[in-house]
């Protein structure tokens, strides 16, 4: 039921009625159709603890021009109530269109009381009702443990892992969420490892990318979530998983060689290897440089074995080995291995199958051919030919003398200005970068050819015989 406007009220809307006699559309205008009518004040008011709030309630007012209602809240019960908002029209002094009401307070074991008033279309209020009482309840129990913890490693990479979980519905003890403030994602490594925490997020985040991790290594996860008032829930189960990648290459050894240095190491069985990556570098524990491919690709190599050839004797070098996979798949680096170059001192063999030929028109010139050796001298691996010098020696296998030098790809050499129809003997060698020069080829032995000046024998059995028919033969 309705309230109506005090005598006085109603002389002061008389002299207005009076005063102007156009229709106007304000409240307190006696010609307008509100009729000075105020709403009814609203009844059945309760007040109930809870954490953290305090939940209002009343009992609707029937009216076909009702707005909302003004909530007012007062720390004692005959202090100053001031009005509350939320989410009605505070300009209108309605703090909602309901008959319930959530205030959230931080004020744990204050007591709070309350009292509403209607509020209708056109802005006219009602008296406040009377006034209830509650207080905010202490937050002592905790959201239940997340749900639905899930771990993944990542198919893009082989250092993150994606970590899922669902936010809990209840407390702890089965009653209604009384706030949910964030989570903590613990992670421990491998089997032995302690859980650490790795991250905090806030409630409306339940996905945690973790990144940074090691290829191929086993990682566990918990969540835990917590309120506003630090209570925290119990750790979910463990979930485990393994980081994606490749194994690191096993068994890495270097061994010294004349001018290089040879490597290897062991397979590795995995589907998406492609090859191998080596590294160099001078120190032990820093510079490390990768080696060019000698097969095209963009690894070093596909191989178990790799030579690093070209070096110069007494340096010392060390190399690490990492396979390289599918889709940008790395193995971690291996650790390192060291050699130190062995200088050459060996000379290469003697060259094989020389030959020595005159030449059939130019009687000065000889043309020398061989093969190049197969060995060193001592009979192991050819550690390399820089070169040939060819030697001659005239009329006497003793004497010889070099008279021509050429690069390792060529086999052949033209002696030239030598005299006709004479004898020569000559030998090859070979010499390396390190200008270790082999033994000499035996002797070969050629002689020039020359003019004729030898006039041929006399002719033989000579004999004269006279003509029988004519006298004068």
């Amino acid at each position: 039921m309705k309230s109506y406007l005090t005598p006085l009220a109603l002389a002061a809307f008389a002299l207005l009625f009076f005063s102007c006699d156009r229709e106007r559309s304000n409240p307190i205008d006696p010609q307008s159709s509100v009729l000075a009518e105020i709403p009814a004040t609203p009844t059945g008011l309760v007040a109930q603890d809870d954490v953290g709030r305090i939940l209002v309630g009343w009992q609707p007012v029937e009216e076909g021009d009702l707005a909302g209602y003004g909530v007012y809240r007062s720390g004692q019960s005959n202090g100053t109530y001031e009005f509350v908002p939320g989410d009605g029209d505070s300009t209108l002094l309605i703090t909602t269109g309901k008959t319930t009401f959530i205030d959230s307070l931080d004020t744990f074991g204050a007591t709070y009381f309350y009292r509403v008033a209607a509020v209708d279309t056109v802005g006219l209020i009602s008296e406040q009702s009377n006034f209830v009482g509650a207080t905010v309840l202490e937050d002592l129990v905790p959201p239940e443990t997340p749900l639905n913890l899930s771990v993944v490693a990542a198919e893009d990479g082989t250092d993150r892992i994606i970590v899922r979980w669902t936010a809990p519905r209840l407390d702890s003890d089965g009653s209604e969420l009384s706030g949910l403030a964030g989570f903590v994602v613990f992670r421990a490594e491998g089997n032995t490892g302690g859980f650490v925490a790795v991250d905090t997020l806030a409630a409306d985040i339940q996905e945690l990318v973790d990144e940074g991790l090691k290829a191929l290594t086993a990682y566990a996860y918990r969540v835990m979530a917590f309120d506003d008032v630090g209570n925290n829930s119990q750790l979910t189960t463990a979930e485990q998983t393994e980081t994606r990648g490749l194994p690191v290459p096993p068994s890495l050894q270097a061994s010294g060689q004349i001018e290089r240095i040879e490597l290897s190491w062991g397979s590795i069985d995995n589907l998406d290897l492609l090859g191998y990556n080596v590294y160099r570098s001078p120190r032990s524990d820093q510079g490390y440089e990768l080696l060019p491919s000698v097969e095209g690709s963009d690894f070093t190599t596909g191989k178990t074995a790799y030579s690093d050839s070209n070096l110069t004797g007494g340096q010392t070098f060390f190399y690490k080995i990492q396979a390289v996979g599918k889709n940008g798949l790395f193995s971690e680096i291996s650790g390192s291995a060291g050699a130190e170059v062995l200088a050459d001192e060996q000379a290469p063999a003697a060259p094989g199958n020389v030959s020595a030929v005159p030449g059939e028109e130019d009687f000065g010139r000889v043309s020398i051919t061989w093969n190049a050796p197969m060995s060193d001298a001592s009979g192991g691996v050819l550690t390399g030919v820089a070169g040939y010098v060819v030697y001659r020696s005239e009329e006497t296998s003793t004497s010889f003398v070099p008279v021509g030098q050429v690069q390792a790809g060529t086999h052949e050499f033209i002696d030239e200005g030598v005299k006709e129809s004479t004898t020569y003997f000559y030998a090859v060698t070979a010499i390396d970068v390190a200008d270790n020069e082999g033994p000499r080829t035996s002797p070969l032995e050629v002689r020039t050819k020359g003019p004729d000046i030898v006039a041929p024998q006399a002719p033989q059995n000579v004999s004269a015989v006279p003509a029988a028919a004519d006298f004068g033969q």
